[in-house]
């Protein structure tokens, strides 16, 4: 079951595949998404600089989750 969907920011259609929505539901997501991957990465890009600068400009220390170690599992 694909479906296809229109980006809401750059307005390319991209195929929502079974897989994808497979994932959404694991993942506890209800919604069909409205942005292809790469606007949604480039989206998260922008919001993960914007708060990391917001915490400089008031003097924290900016720690990413990006380079810590996996827990075992």
């Amino acid at each position: 079951m694909s479906q296809d969907i229109t980006c809401a920011d750059c307005s390319t259609v991209f195929t929502f595949s079974a897989e994808d929505a497979k994932k959404f539901e694991e993942k506890g997501y209800e919604n069909l998404p409205v942005r292809c991957e790469a606007c949604r990465r480039a989206r998260n890009t922008r919001i993960r600089r914007r708060r990391e600068g917001h915490n400089l400009k008031r003097g924290k220390e900016v720690k990413s989750n990006y380079n810590k170690p996996l827990p075992p599992p």
